[in-house]
């Protein structure tokens, strides 16, 4: 499909969003500021989704969700409750052409319903009031695969708020820290080490057959694997 916007077009929207978060690569070989995210393709996306379906919760500007349309997914939504985040993704959207569907809610509050073969759910559980539920809800939503990453005690973001700074030890037990909602530009915050995650989506209700812990290309975060 050719692209409808010139390239001075997108230049000009550029400019004035701003975008921020992620890196999404646009016609005419410009792209959005925003972290690279790249390195976490290889980790968790196959060379080609042979028309599954993915649901990205928590979408961003939909980077993950433009790269599964690459790699053949079939159906893929797109949910993110941020205002600004979700108009930036329905203009990337319109830019590439794109038919992935991007849906405005929060997937705590609102709920969301549905089957998907691949969920996504990267970086979202340390801002939620309950986890634990949430994860539940998306293991009876799975048909395949659900891929979390998330924060330990080793993200250097948390280590003020945590008063931690021997994360390395802390990650190595099963523990779960609770964070202030009010805390100052913080929000809800969770921590989980790997063995609390693993122990909640394997030990709890046995939610998935087999789950692979992997370290993320983002300093202090893991990314899990989890398959039915």
């Amino acid at each position: 499909m050719q692209c409808k916007y010139s390239k001075e077009e997108i230049e000009s929207i550029l400019t004035r969003e701003k975008f921020e978060y992620q890196r999404v690569e646009l016609p005419y070989g410009l792209h959005t500021s925003g972290q690279d995210r790249t390195k976490s393709l290889s980790i968790f996306f196959p060379d080609d989704f042979h028309g599954q379906s993915l649901l990205d919760i928590g979408c961003g500007i939909g980077f993950f969700c433009f790269e599964a349309e690459k790699r053949n997914a079939g159906r893929i939504v797109g949910i993110e409750a941020k205002e600004t985040r979700y108009r930036q993704f329905l203009i990337l959207k319109d830019i590439l052409g794109s038919k992935v569907e991007a849906v405005k809610c929060d997937f705590e509050k609102d709920g969301y319903t549905g089957e998907f073969d691949y969920i996504l759910l990267l970086n979202v559980t340390h801002h939620l009031k309950e986890p634990i539920q949430v994860m539940r809800r998306i293991a009876q939503m799975t048909r395949k695969r659900f891929i979390m990453e998330f924060p330990t005690f080793k993200d250097r973001r948390y280590k003020k708020e945590t008063g931690i700074f021997w994360g390395s030890i802390y990650d190595r037990l099963p523990l779960i820290y609770v964070g202030s909602p009010s805390s100052p530009g913080v929000g809800q915050t969770y921590i989980f080490s790997p063995p609390a995650m693993h122990a909640i989506l394997m030990k709890h209700d046995k939610l998935y057959s087999l789950i692979r812990m992997i370290k993320s290309p983002i300093k202090g975060r893991m990314i899990a694997i989890c398959d039915k």
